[in-house]
Protein backbone atom coordinates (compact mmCIF):
# COMPACT_ATOMS: atom_id res chain seq x y z
CA UNK A 1 0.00 0.00 0.00
CA UNK A 2 1.23 2.82 -0.90
CA UNK A 3 -0.31 6.70 0.39
CA UNK A 4 0.23 10.04 -0.96
CA UNK A 5 -0.50 13.10 1.24
CA UNK A 6 -0.41 16.38 1.96
CA UNK A 7 -0.95 18.82 4.36
CA UNK A 8 -3.04 21.70 2.98
CA UNK A 9 -1.30 24.34 5.76
CA UNK A 10 2.09 23.93 3.94
CA UNK A 11 0.59 24.61 0.58
CA UNK A 12 0.90 27.91 -1.06
CA UNK A 13 -2.32 30.42 -1.01
CA UNK A 14 -2.12 29.44 -5.29
CA UNK A 15 -2.80 25.93 -4.86
CA UNK A 16 -5.83 26.27 -2.44
CA UNK A 17 -8.56 25.62 -4.81
CA UNK A 18 -9.64 21.96 -4.82
CA UNK A 19 -9.30 21.28 -8.70
CA UNK A 20 -5.50 22.77 -8.14
CA UNK A 21 -5.30 20.88 -4.79
CA UNK A 22 -6.42 17.81 -6.82
CA UNK A 23 -4.12 18.03 -9.60
CA UNK A 24 -1.38 17.89 -7.31
CA UNK A 25 -2.71 14.76 -5.99
CA UNK A 26 -3.33 13.28 -8.88
CA UNK A 27 0.39 14.37 -10.90
CA UNK A 28 2.15 12.80 -7.60
CA UNK A 29 0.11 9.73 -8.35
CA UNK A 30 0.76 9.36 -12.15
CA UNK A 31 4.45 9.49 -11.08
CA UNK A 32 4.57 7.48 -8.63
CA UNK A 33 2.83 4.48 -10.69
CA UNK A 34 5.49 5.10 -13.69
CA UNK A 35 8.06 4.38 -11.16
CA UNK A 36 6.20 1.40 -9.40
CA UNK A 37 4.35 -0.56 -11.89
CA UNK A 38 5.45 -3.56 -13.89
CA UNK A 39 4.41 -2.68 -17.62
CA UNK A 40 3.41 -6.16 -18.44
CA UNK A 41 0.77 -6.07 -15.95
CA UNK A 42 -2.95 -6.43 -15.46
CA UNK A 43 -4.89 -2.81 -16.14
CA UNK A 44 -4.11 -0.17 -13.92
CA UNK A 45 -7.34 0.07 -12.11
CA UNK A 46 -7.52 3.64 -9.85
CA UNK A 47 -10.61 3.73 -7.71
CA UNK A 48 -11.63 6.84 -5.78
CA UNK A 49 -14.23 8.18 -3.10
CA UNK A 50 -17.79 9.75 -5.20
CA UNK A 51 -17.65 12.45 -2.93
CA UNK A 52 -15.45 14.98 -5.55
CA UNK A 53 -17.58 16.89 -7.11
CA UNK A 54 -17.57 16.77 -11.10
CA UNK A 55 -15.16 20.03 -11.05
CA UNK A 56 -12.89 18.61 -8.90
CA UNK A 57 -13.21 14.92 -10.65
CA UNK A 58 -12.49 16.57 -13.92
CA UNK A 59 -9.64 18.21 -12.90
CA UNK A 60 -7.83 15.02 -11.25
CA UNK A 61 -7.99 13.35 -14.35
CA UNK A 62 -7.08 16.06 -16.42
CA UNK A 63 -3.80 15.50 -14.55
CA UNK A 64 -3.31 12.13 -14.03
CA UNK A 65 -4.21 10.98 -17.92
CA UNK A 66 -0.97 12.24 -19.46
CA UNK A 67 0.90 10.55 -17.64
CA UNK A 68 -0.95 7.07 -17.25
CA UNK A 69 -1.78 7.48 -21.24
CA UNK A 70 2.56 7.22 -21.11
CA UNK A 71 2.75 4.15 -19.23
CA UNK A 72 1.28 2.10 -22.16
CA UNK A 73 -1.29 0.23 -20.64
CA UNK A 74 -5.59 0.42 -20.41
CA UNK A 75 -6.17 1.98 -17.55
CA UNK A 76 -9.72 3.21 -15.43
CA UNK A 77 -10.44 5.67 -13.46
CA UNK A 78 -13.99 5.19 -11.45
CA UNK A 79 -15.37 7.64 -8.75
CA UNK A 80 -17.70 5.52 -6.31
CA UNK A 81 -18.99 5.68 -2.66
CA UNK A 82 -16.68 4.33 -0.23
CA UNK A 83 -19.44 2.74 1.59
CA UNK A 84 -19.97 0.34 -1.47
CA UNK A 85 -16.91 -1.40 -1.86
CA UNK A 86 -14.80 -3.20 -0.17
CA UNK A 87 -11.42 -1.92 -1.54
CA UNK A 88 -12.19 1.09 -0.97
CA UNK A 89 -13.08 0.51 3.07
CA UNK A 90 -9.86 -0.80 3.18
CA UNK A 91 -8.09 2.18 1.42
CA UNK A 92 -9.82 4.63 3.84
CA UNK A 93 -9.10 2.80 6.85
CA UNK A 94 -4.74 2.28 5.69
CA UNK A 95 -5.95 6.09 4.99
CA UNK A 96 -7.43 7.23 8.82
CA UNK A 97 -4.73 4.91 10.10
CA UNK A 98 -1.70 7.51 8.51
CA UNK A 99 -4.45 10.14 9.80
CA UNK A 100 -4.12 9.19 13.11
CA UNK A 101 -0.46 9.02 12.73
CA UNK A 102 0.82 12.08 11.19
CA UNK A 103 -2.32 14.01 13.69
CA UNK A 104 -1.42 12.26 17.01
CA UNK A 105 1.41 10.53 17.22
CA UNK A 106 -0.03 7.49 16.95
CA UNK A 107 0.85 4.27 14.65
CA UNK A 108 -0.52 2.19 16.59
CA UNK A 109 -3.29 0.93 13.86
CA UNK A 110 -0.54 1.26 10.88
CA UNK A 111 1.53 -1.43 12.63
CA UNK A 112 -1.53 -3.57 12.70
CA UNK A 113 -1.72 -2.95 8.80
CA UNK A 114 -0.50 -6.19 6.77
CA UNK A 115 1.92 -5.49 4.54
CA UNK A 116 4.49 -3.08 3.40
CA UNK A 117 3.24 0.45 3.68
CA UNK A 118 4.73 3.35 2.26
CA UNK A 119 4.11 7.31 1.79
CA UNK A 120 5.34 10.21 0.20
CA UNK A 121 4.22 13.82 1.73
CA UNK A 122 3.54 16.13 -1.12
CA UNK A 123 4.94 19.20 1.02
CA UNK A 124 7.47 17.19 2.53
CA UNK A 125 9.82 20.34 1.82
CA UNK A 126 8.03 22.94 2.84
CA UNK A 127 8.58 24.88 6.43
CA UNK A 128 6.29 27.90 5.83
CA UNK A 129 2.26 27.67 7.35
CA UNK A 130 0.51 29.89 5.52
CA UNK A 131 -2.84 28.79 7.76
Amino acid sequence: MHSIYADKHLAHPSKHAPEVFYSLIGGALAKYLLKAVNPMAEPIILMFDSALSAKHRSAFIKAVKPSLNAIGRSHYIMFKPVKEDLNGQIADYYAWSLFRSLESKDDSWLKKLPGKHTTFDIFQRGHTRYW
